[in-house]
Protein backbone atom coordinates (compact mmCIF):
# COMPACT_ATOMS: atom_id res chain seq x y z
CA UNK A 1 0.00 0.00 0.00
CA UNK A 2 1.66 3.12 -0.73
CA UNK A 3 1.99 5.80 1.99
CA UNK A 4 -1.36 7.84 1.27
CA UNK A 5 -3.16 4.86 1.49
CA UNK A 6 -1.72 3.58 4.53
CA UNK A 7 -2.05 6.86 6.45
CA UNK A 8 -6.10 7.29 5.85
CA UNK A 9 -6.24 3.71 7.07
CA UNK A 10 -4.16 4.29 10.43
CA UNK A 11 -6.15 7.26 11.66
CA UNK A 12 -7.74 5.57 14.63
CA UNK A 13 -10.93 7.48 13.43
CA UNK A 14 -11.27 6.21 9.52
CA UNK A 15 -14.77 4.83 9.39
CA UNK A 16 -13.19 1.10 9.05
CA UNK A 17 -11.46 1.15 12.33
CA UNK A 18 -14.56 2.61 14.00
CA UNK A 19 -16.81 0.34 12.66
CA UNK A 20 -14.63 -3.25 12.87
CA UNK A 21 -13.96 -2.58 16.97
CA UNK A 22 -17.83 -1.76 17.09
CA UNK A 23 -18.29 -5.39 15.90
CA UNK A 24 -15.91 -6.97 18.58
CA UNK A 25 -17.83 -4.86 20.98
CA UNK A 26 -21.39 -6.18 19.77
CA UNK A 27 -20.31 -9.79 19.61
CA UNK A 28 -19.26 -9.88 22.74
CA UNK A 29 -22.33 -8.66 24.26
CA UNK A 30 -24.85 -10.45 22.09
CA UNK A 31 -22.84 -13.81 22.06
CA UNK A 32 -22.45 -14.05 17.89
CA UNK A 33 -21.20 -16.72 16.31
CA UNK A 34 -17.79 -16.65 14.63
CA UNK A 35 -20.00 -17.19 10.83
CA UNK A 36 -22.11 -13.88 12.22
CA UNK A 37 -18.77 -11.94 13.59
CA UNK A 38 -16.75 -12.62 9.95
CA UNK A 39 -20.02 -10.93 7.90
CA UNK A 40 -20.25 -8.32 9.75
CA UNK A 41 -16.53 -7.50 9.92
CA UNK A 42 -17.29 -8.56 5.21
CA UNK A 43 -19.59 -5.31 5.66
CA UNK A 44 -17.22 -3.08 6.70
CA UNK A 45 -14.76 -3.94 3.89
CA UNK A 46 -17.68 -4.59 1.09
CA UNK A 47 -20.37 -2.44 2.06
CA UNK A 48 -21.95 -3.14 -1.26
CA UNK A 49 -23.08 -6.05 -3.46
CA UNK A 50 -24.16 -6.20 -7.08
CA UNK A 51 -27.68 -6.97 -7.28
CA UNK A 52 -27.99 -8.96 -4.27
CA UNK A 53 -27.66 -9.30 -0.18
CA UNK A 54 -24.56 -9.12 1.57
CA UNK A 55 -24.66 -12.06 2.81
CA UNK A 56 -25.19 -14.10 -0.58
CA UNK A 57 -22.05 -11.98 -1.73
CA UNK A 58 -19.91 -13.40 1.33
CA UNK A 59 -20.83 -16.49 1.47
CA UNK A 60 -19.81 -16.48 -2.70
CA UNK A 61 -16.26 -14.81 -1.70
CA UNK A 62 -16.10 -17.49 1.09
CA UNK A 63 -16.74 -20.25 -1.31
CA UNK A 64 -14.75 -18.47 -4.20
CA UNK A 65 -11.50 -18.87 -1.66
CA UNK A 66 -11.97 -22.67 -0.65
CA UNK A 67 -12.86 -23.68 -3.84
CA UNK A 68 -9.95 -22.57 -5.04
CA UNK A 69 -7.33 -23.27 -2.52
CA UNK A 70 -6.30 -26.95 -2.16
CA UNK A 71 -6.35 -27.38 1.35
CA UNK A 72 -5.00 -29.75 4.11
CA UNK A 73 -5.34 -29.32 7.60
CA UNK A 74 -2.04 -29.18 8.59
CA UNK A 75 -1.42 -25.92 6.04
CA UNK A 76 -0.69 -22.50 6.74
CA UNK A 77 -1.82 -19.53 5.16
CA UNK A 78 -0.77 -15.66 5.02
CA UNK A 79 -3.21 -13.07 4.16
CA UNK A 80 -1.10 -10.08 2.50
CA UNK A 81 -3.14 -7.09 3.48
CA UNK A 82 -5.52 -8.51 5.18
CA UNK A 83 -7.93 -5.84 6.11
CA UNK A 84 -9.99 -5.85 9.27
CA UNK A 85 -9.28 -10.09 9.48
CA UNK A 86 -12.43 -11.19 8.31
CA UNK A 87 -11.05 -13.74 5.83
CA UNK A 88 -8.47 -15.47 7.58
CA UNK A 89 -10.67 -15.26 11.00
CA UNK A 90 -13.44 -17.42 8.79
CA UNK A 91 -10.82 -20.13 7.76
CA UNK A 92 -9.41 -20.10 11.38
CA UNK A 93 -12.57 -20.70 13.34
CA UNK A 94 -13.46 -22.99 10.28
CA UNK A 95 -10.37 -24.74 10.77
CA UNK A 96 -9.19 -24.81 7.10
CA UNK A 97 -5.71 -23.90 8.27
CA UNK A 98 -4.18 -24.50 11.32
CA UNK A 99 -1.17 -21.54 11.14
CA UNK A 100 -2.20 -18.23 10.10
CA UNK A 101 -0.36 -15.30 8.95
CA UNK A 102 -1.58 -11.79 8.63
CA UNK A 103 0.17 -8.64 7.17
CA UNK A 104 -1.09 -5.27 6.67
CA UNK A 105 -0.17 -1.77 6.88
CA UNK A 106 -2.81 -0.62 9.77
CA UNK A 107 -1.51 -1.05 12.95
CA UNK A 108 -5.19 -1.04 14.37
CA UNK A 109 -6.60 -3.85 12.05
CA UNK A 110 -3.68 -5.94 13.10
CA UNK A 111 -4.85 -4.82 16.99
CA UNK A 112 -8.41 -6.20 15.90
CA UNK A 113 -7.22 -9.78 14.66
CA UNK A 114 -4.42 -10.19 17.86
CA UNK A 115 -8.15 -10.22 20.12
CA UNK A 116 -9.87 -12.77 17.88
CA UNK A 117 -7.05 -14.96 16.18
CA UNK A 118 -5.00 -17.09 18.68
CA UNK A 119 -2.13 -17.56 17.77
CA UNK A 120 -1.25 -15.07 15.32
CA UNK A 121 1.60 -14.45 13.22
CA UNK A 122 1.67 -10.96 12.25
CA UNK A 123 3.00 -7.99 11.26
CA UNK A 124 2.55 -4.63 10.56
CA UNK A 125 3.60 -3.13 7.21
CA UNK A 126 6.03 -0.09 5.93
CA UNK A 127 3.98 1.26 3.18
CA UNK A 128 5.52 0.61 -0.47
CA UNK A 129 7.83 -1.98 1.51
CA UNK A 130 7.46 -5.77 -1.39
CA UNK A 131 9.92 -7.64 0.49
CA UNK A 132 8.22 -10.36 2.51
CA UNK A 133 11.00 -11.52 5.57
CA UNK A 134 9.43 -15.33 5.72
CA UNK A 135 11.88 -17.67 4.26
CA UNK A 136 11.63 -19.38 0.93
CA UNK A 137 8.48 -22.07 0.37
CA UNK A 138 7.94 -21.68 3.91
CA UNK A 139 4.16 -20.86 3.89
CA UNK A 140 1.91 -23.24 2.00
CA UNK A 141 -0.46 -20.60 0.63
CA UNK A 142 -0.70 -17.17 0.02
CA UNK A 143 -3.99 -15.09 -0.23
CA UNK A 144 -3.98 -10.96 -0.65
CA UNK A 145 -7.14 -9.15 -1.67
CA UNK A 146 -8.03 -5.40 -3.16
CA UNK A 147 -4.84 -4.48 -2.64
CA UNK A 148 -2.89 -4.25 -6.29
CA UNK A 149 -4.86 -1.64 -6.86
CA UNK A 150 -3.43 0.79 -3.22
CA UNK A 151 0.48 0.13 -4.31
CA UNK A 152 2.54 2.81 -5.28
CA UNK A 153 3.52 1.55 -9.08
CA UNK A 154 3.06 -1.41 -11.29
CA UNK A 155 6.96 -2.01 -10.72
CA UNK A 156 6.39 -2.71 -6.90
CA UNK A 157 3.15 -4.82 -7.54
CA UNK A 158 5.35 -6.76 -9.84
CA UNK A 159 7.78 -7.49 -7.43
CA UNK A 160 5.45 -7.88 -5.10
CA UNK A 161 3.81 -10.68 -6.57
CA UNK A 162 7.06 -12.31 -7.30
CA UNK A 163 8.00 -12.28 -3.75
CA UNK A 164 4.33 -14.18 -3.32
CA UNK A 165 5.29 -16.95 -5.05
CA UNK A 166 8.90 -16.88 -3.77
CA UNK A 167 7.44 -18.10 -0.06
CA UNK A 168 4.40 -19.98 -1.55
CA UNK A 169 4.91 -23.65 -0.95
CA UNK A 170 1.29 -24.51 -3.10
CA UNK A 171 0.19 -21.74 -4.25
CA UNK A 172 -0.81 -17.70 -4.95
CA UNK A 173 -4.18 -16.26 -5.12
CA UNK A 174 -4.86 -12.56 -5.86
CA UNK A 175 -8.10 -11.15 -5.83
CA UNK A 176 -10.23 -8.16 -6.57
CA UNK A 177 -7.86 -6.34 -9.01
CA UNK A 178 -9.12 -3.36 -11.02
CA UNK A 179 -9.19 -3.91 -14.22
CA UNK A 180 -7.99 -1.48 -17.09
CA UNK A 181 -10.52 -1.88 -19.48
CA UNK A 182 -13.26 -0.93 -17.42
CA UNK A 183 -11.22 2.02 -15.97
CA UNK A 184 -13.61 4.90 -17.32
CA UNK A 185 -16.72 2.85 -16.58
CA UNK A 186 -15.33 2.16 -12.66
CA UNK A 187 -14.66 5.96 -12.63
CA UNK A 188 -18.19 7.22 -14.08
CA UNK A 189 -19.45 4.98 -11.17
CA UNK A 190 -17.76 6.09 -8.21
CA UNK A 191 -18.43 9.61 -9.27
CA UNK A 192 -21.97 9.01 -9.45
CA UNK A 193 -22.10 6.59 -6.38
CA UNK A 194 -20.06 9.43 -4.30
CA UNK A 195 -22.05 12.72 -5.88
CA UNK A 196 -18.93 14.08 -7.18
CA UNK A 197 -17.81 15.89 -10.31
CA UNK A 198 -14.99 14.60 -12.37
CA UNK A 199 -13.25 17.35 -10.69
CA UNK A 200 -13.63 16.93 -7.44
CA UNK A 201 -13.36 13.35 -8.11
CA UNK A 202 -10.05 14.38 -9.16
CA UNK A 203 -8.99 16.39 -6.23
CA UNK A 204 -9.72 13.39 -3.40
CA UNK A 205 -8.12 10.82 -5.13
CA UNK A 206 -5.35 13.12 -6.57
CA UNK A 207 -2.85 11.61 -3.60
CA UNK A 208 -4.38 7.78 -3.55
CA UNK A 209 -4.87 7.26 -7.31
CA UNK A 210 -6.24 3.10 -8.14
CA UNK A 211 -4.20 1.27 -10.22
CA UNK A 212 -5.34 -0.51 -13.34
CA UNK A 213 -4.23 -3.68 -14.27
CA UNK A 214 -4.69 -4.86 -17.80
CA UNK A 215 -4.32 -8.95 -17.84
CA UNK A 216 -1.57 -8.58 -20.20
CA UNK A 217 0.51 -7.15 -17.01
CA UNK A 218 0.90 -10.61 -15.52
CA UNK A 219 2.54 -12.40 -18.51
CA UNK A 220 5.88 -11.47 -16.90
CA UNK A 221 5.15 -14.69 -15.14
CA UNK A 222 4.77 -16.74 -18.21
CA UNK A 223 8.17 -15.97 -19.18
CA UNK A 224 9.51 -16.72 -15.39
CA UNK A 225 7.45 -20.26 -16.05
CA UNK A 226 5.47 -19.21 -13.26
CA UNK A 227 1.99 -21.19 -14.17
CA UNK A 228 -1.08 -19.11 -13.89
CA UNK A 229 -5.11 -18.54 -14.72
CA UNK A 230 -7.14 -15.66 -14.14
CA UNK A 231 -10.31 -16.14 -12.57
CA UNK A 232 -13.81 -13.57 -12.55
CA UNK A 233 -14.64 -12.58 -9.20
CA UNK A 234 -18.00 -13.93 -8.04
CA UNK A 235 -20.82 -12.26 -9.57
CA UNK A 236 -22.48 -10.75 -6.26
CA UNK A 237 -19.24 -9.41 -5.40
CA UNK A 238 -18.33 -5.61 -4.79
CA UNK A 239 -17.94 -3.83 -8.21
CA UNK A 240 -17.61 -7.43 -10.45
CA UNK A 241 -19.52 -5.75 -13.25
CA UNK A 242 -16.10 -3.59 -13.58
CA UNK A 243 -14.12 -6.32 -14.42
CA UNK A 244 -12.16 -7.45 -11.25
CA UNK A 245 -10.55 -10.75 -11.59
CA UNK A 246 -8.23 -12.72 -9.51
CA UNK A 247 -5.10 -14.72 -11.03
CA UNK A 248 -4.53 -18.37 -9.51
CA UNK A 249 -0.85 -19.43 -9.17
CA UNK A 250 0.16 -23.07 -8.59
CA UNK A 251 3.70 -23.64 -7.42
Amino acid sequence: MSKEWSKIYNNKKFFRNVDSFKVLKKAKSQKWTYKKIAFELFKIMNPVSNNVNLNTSFKDYINFLIRHIKTKKNFSILDYGSGNGFTIFYLYKKKIFNKIYSKDVNQHFINLQKKIIKPLNYEVLTPGKNIIKEKTKSIDWVISNAVLHCLPSKKNAKNLILEMVRIAKRGVLISDIFNSKYKEKFINHQMKRQKLTKKEYLEKYKKTPHLYFNKDFFLFLKKKNIKFKYLNMPKSFYDSQFGRYAILIKI
